[in-house]
């Protein structure tokens, strides 16, 4: 996998924040180490960096478009988070970044993304600019041995209006929990 030493000490000290019990509720806390600017190109193929999302919550995922199933299920979660948080539903946004450039152009992205009941920002690069935004998220990814699917990290990063990693949910927390966290950071 294409991961740093850097990557992976804080992937190890999410995977231990990530055992521990909540009381009521989900926790929040600061990766002020995880994380950079990231500048790719959106799904309408304009440049894109992530302080034009400043002032709102943002659910970032790394991910492809032909996913036969982590994918699609993850996005269609967070369209659902996004529905339940009402009113505030303009201040959420989802950021979807493919760790498959060479496939998902910024047309492949808005197609797919066009699928989903939500609106969400589609982003890619080339190979080059993919690598280095997954090594400041400390995202693995590897193209599986089928040579049709990339193995990756699937967590999905919840950035707060600051633009400040807060959470990283994984398949284990529900819509509701979810729904929750974000209703903190509104």
């Amino acid at each position: 996998m294409n991961v740093n030493f850097r990557s992976l000490y804080i992937l190890i000290g999410i995977a231990l924040s990530a055992c521990s019990e909540p009381d009521s509720g989900l926790q929040l806390d600061r990766y002020d180490g995880l994380g950079d600017q990231l500048r790719l190109t959106d799904h309408e193929g304009q440049p894109f960096e992530l302080s034009q999302k400043k002032g709102k919550v943002l659910l970032l995922f790394f991910g492809f478009t032909h996913c036969p199933d982590i994918c699609p299920v993850t996005l269609s979660r967070l369209g659902q988070v996004a529905g339940q948080v009402g009113g505030e539903q303009q201040s959420v946004e989802i950021v979807f970044v493919s760790v498959d450039p060479k496939r998902d152009t910024p047309e492949r992205l808005h197609g797919y993304l066009g699928e989903f009941a939500y609106v969400a920002t589609g982003l890619t690069g080339s190979p080059e600019q993919i690598a280095e935004v997954a090594r400041n998220w400390a995202v693995g990814y590897e193209q599986a041995e089928n040579g049709r699917d990339v193995d990756h990290t699937s967590w999905t990063y919840v950035i707060d209006r600051e633009g400040t990693v807060r959470f990283l949910f994984n398949s284990e927390h529900t819509i509701a929990e979810m729904a929750e966290l974000v209703e903190k950071l509104l």
